[in-house]
């Protein structure tokens, strides 16, 4: 037979009613009007930029203007930024004049590296990368000699 334990200690605290505003859904009219401020800054400062289509090519070099871009969004956080750099690089994507396939290929990859590299790029940048990647490898080199 189980016992309920019914200790003050044990129970759930009542939800909280007040939320961050960072923490608030991002369907909220405020915040869907502020982030399409910030999406369409965004959109067009790296459209004024562009000299060409995006490409396999320049995909890297065009994720990183995104970057610089957003960097200057104070009000947002980390995850909200590397978001909004993926969804204005898709829509560029799909606003330039690639073939169906193609553009599907270059949505793919973005998706499939551009988180991934965006982290590679602000670890590089706080200059972390290489000394992570030093300490590492002195790690695996003390492990030889084990």
């Amino acid at each position: 037979m189980s016992e309920t334990i019914n200790s003050p200690r044990l129970r759930t605290p009542p939800p909280s009613t007040r939320v961050s505003p960072r923490k608030q859904p991002f369907n909220t009219p405020v915040l869907l009007v502020e982030k399409t401020k910030y999406f369409d800054n965004c959109y067009d400062q790296v459209v004024k930029t562009l000299d060409t289509r995006i490409t396999l090519s320049n995909i890297v070099k065009i994720i990183t203007q995104c970057m610089k871009v957003v960097q200057s969004f104070k009000k947002l956080n980390g995850i909200e930024k590397k978001d909004l750099v993926i969804d204005v690089v898709q829509r560029l994507i799909r606003d330039s004049d690639h073939d169906e396939n193609l553009e599907n290929a270059l949505i793919d990859i973005l998706e499939k590296i551009g988180h991934p590299l965006i982290d590679t790029v602000i670890v590089a940048s706080k200059g972390k990368f290489f000394a992570n990647l030093r300490t590492g490898c002195m790690k695996w080199i003390g492990s030889l000699g084990n």
